[in-house]
């Protein structure tokens, strides 16, 4: 047999197989409400024989109320968690762009755009909390007298009526208030308060467990009489790759 003139290696790559997998490992971390009591009268004394206005139950609107705890906890966890012991937010977890000590403004925004790589800009989105967002809003002319602001485009294209976000060089920007926010001055000296990227690239897995992420546990309180409700979610977070998401850093 005729040796490959090429010199190529007469093993193919990949007639081994892996022995490990390697890449981002994924865990689970449980968030708690933590309790609620319902005494009975609370159960028989609202409206409409139990139920509010629409049929809603007290339990049901409890309920509501320990998921929103667990989501807010797991929303501050999924933007600046460690991810060591606990979830990895998107903070943590993205590539840095360094704008210098000097205060926020539309051209540092339009800079971390493009820091972000041309591969991900097509899906990639601003977030940013509401006090950022406000004073990137109120940016003027600087013209006297003058109170036209330069983020023209701020919500012509959004309608918060209808869920739809304004768009920030037209690219949408979200609203996420756990993220840091500028000083009143515009400066943001150890702070994230700017992120850009394809937030696809990180994932959030969350655990189901008999069709549902949410573990719902109502008990008696015999002693009370009453009810105690408490809500479980177990999730993890993590950055799938680090250069698709960019945060602005000093």
């Amino acid at each position: 047999m005729r040796s490959a003139a090429t010199g190529a290696d007469a093993t193919v790559s990949g007639d081994t197989p892996p022995t490990s997998l390697t890449g981002p490992q994924l865990h689970a971390y449980k968030s708690s409400s933590l309790p609620i009591f319902a005494a009975r009268e609370y159960l028989e004394d609202t409206f409409a024989g139990g139920q509010f206005a629409g049929g809603a139950s007290l339990i049901g609107e409890l309920l509501a109320a320990l998921i929103a705890r667990i989501i807010r906890f797991e929303n501050l966890k999924f933007t600046k968690g460690s991810g060591s012991g606990e979830q990895q937010g998107f903070i943590t977890g993205a590539t840095s762009y360094s704008a210098g000590a000097v205060a926020l403004d539309l051209d540092i925004a339009l800079d971390l755009a493009y820091a972000t790589p041309a591969l991900y800009r097509p899906n990639s989105s601003y977030m940013a909390s509401d006090t950022t967002i406000k004073y990137l809003r109120r940016l003027h002319t600087g013209v006297s007298g003058d109170k036209r602001a330069l983020w023209q485009n701020s919500f012509q294209d959004g309608n918060a009526t209808k869920g739809v976000p304004p768009t920030l060089h037209g690219y949408p920007i979200y609203v996420n208030n756990d993220m840091d926010s500028v000083a009143t001055d515009g400066t943001f000296a150890s702070a994230n308060v700017l992120a850009h990227g394809d937030f696809s690239r990180f994932l959030v897995r969350e655990v189901s467990s008999f069709g549902s992420s949410l573990f719902v546990r109502r008990y008696e309180v015999p002693a009370k009489d009453g009810v105690g409700l408490i809500c479980f979610r177990r999730t993890d977070s993590k950055v799938l790759v680090p250069t698709a998401i960019t945060k602005l850093v000093v």
